[in-house]
């Protein structure tokens, strides 16, 4: 696989960011309840989070002590998928074109509902909707408030070939199912 995953286990990935570095990364510090730790001289405002892991769109990742499986599974699904988005390869150009449709139409439909989603309506947002979309339908990872469940589905014809682009270990072992948790999914009404 094309993963690169460094590990640092003494670092906890506690840390100040400002709030437009978490809005340029999808964050909203309010509807995820981060603490503001100050404001400077200039009104800008800091808060108080804890990063567990962080990617690129070349398959790097970077996990500290504060990581678990989730956050693994996390990291590469939002990597593969910034690689998706900057392929030249028509098959993962149509895949990224019906994440999209899939993207809009959950933020249609839990705007419908009256739910505010915790990511930005930004492509960092929507990738990290998007992973936490595959960890609670696919990835065996449970702790989603129920009433997001109905607007975060997604389908099985779109997870399942995002899957097979996250590739095999040098066993030929699917990378998704080594790092998928136990739990069962969401599942579709």
């Amino acid at each position: 696989n094309d993963f690169n995953i460094v590990y640092n286990k003494d670092y906890d990935g506690a840390r100040e960011i400002s709030e437009d570095e978490l809005e340029q990364v999808g964050y909203d510090p309010i509807k995820n309840n981060l603490p503001l730790i100050r404001e400077d001289e200039y009104g800008n405002k800091f808060y108080g989070v804890k990063v567990k892991g962080e990617n690129d769109s070349q398959g790097n990742i970077s996990l500290n002590s504060s990581a678990d499986r989730s956050t693994i599974l996390e990291e590469v699904t939002e990597a593969r998928l910034k690689k998706l988005q900057n392929s030249k390869n028509a098959e993962d150009q149509a895949l990224v074109e019906k994440i999209k449709i899939w993207i809009g139409s959950v933020r249609k439909k839990a705007s419908e509902m009256g739910l505010e989603l915790r990511f930005a309506d930004t492509d960092e947002g929507n990738i990290e909707l998007f992973s936490d979309a595959i960890l609670y339908t696919l990835g065996g990872f449970t702790g989603l408030d129920k009433k997001f469940e109905d607007a975060i589905y997604i389908p099985e014809d779109i997870s399942s070939e995002f899957v097979a682009k996250f590739g095999e270990m040098s066993d030929g072992t699917s990378v998704f199912e080594m790092l998928k948790g136990s739990d069962k999914g969401i599942q579709a009404n």
